[in-house]
């Protein structure tokens, strides 16, 4: 049976250690978001210009690659709608660990305080949510709300112009709806998950 020090050390360094896997999962997370962002750049930029953009991004793969001719802009398209889905469904996994993490210090906070007998050791815990800046929950409305919903948005206008392209076949189109189907339905799973879990 190990004595109440020894638990409150073993319990103290796992919290310091899960700190900074939150901090690890919170860098992938803004890193993913960055990347997310400038798909959602190229993608806009494709609508506003629709051949420019592609013909321009086939040219340049070409060049960077020593190819002899440029890419196909229905391969392009798809590659385009695939990475927005990885892309996504990676920072959507990302900031959905970061959420539980948060959750789980708070349960090792509530323990080593018991241990100590204090109420309000915390560093994550329910003392800095009650005092949650009014700039911090706008931050966090932008990122797990106003961001996600925008993206679906953008990629529904995308889909509803691809599918309105004469120029774009019947098979691309299918493709790139699964791909459009796999970003929405991660959108509104991440949402459900940050906006009902409590």
């Amino acid at each position: 049976m190990v004595d109440e020090k020894k638990r409150l050390e073993v319990l103290h360094d796992h919290y310091n250690k899960s700190c900074e896997q939150v901090l690890a999962h919170i860098r992938t997370r803004d890193k993913l978001f960055l990347i997310l962002l400038m798909l959602a750049a190229v993608i806009l930029f494709q609508m506003a210009f629709p051949g420019v953009a592609t013909d321009e991004l086939g040219l340049l793969i070409k060049k960077k690659a020593g190819l002899s001719r440029p890419v196909d802009a229905s391969f392009l398209n798809s590659l385009l709608w695939f990475s927005v889905l990885y892309v996504g469904l990676r920072y959507y996994q990302a900031a959905a660990r970061v959420e539980r993490l948060y959750d789980y210090l708070h349960g090792l906070e509530e323990k080593i305080n018991v241990l100590i007998g204090f109420k309000d050791l915390t560093r994550e815990g329910r003392a800095y949510l009650k005092r949650y800046p009014l700039f911090s929950s706008w931050a966090h409305a932008l990122y797990t709300f106003v961001f996600p919903v925008l993206l679906g948005v953008l990629l529904t206008a995308r889909i509803r112009a691809e599918a309105g392209d004469a120029a774009v076949s019947n098979a691309q189109i299918a493709v790139d709806v699964v791909f459009f189907a796999g970003c929405v339905i991660s959108i509104a799973l991440y949402m459900r998950l940050v906006h009902l879990r409590r």
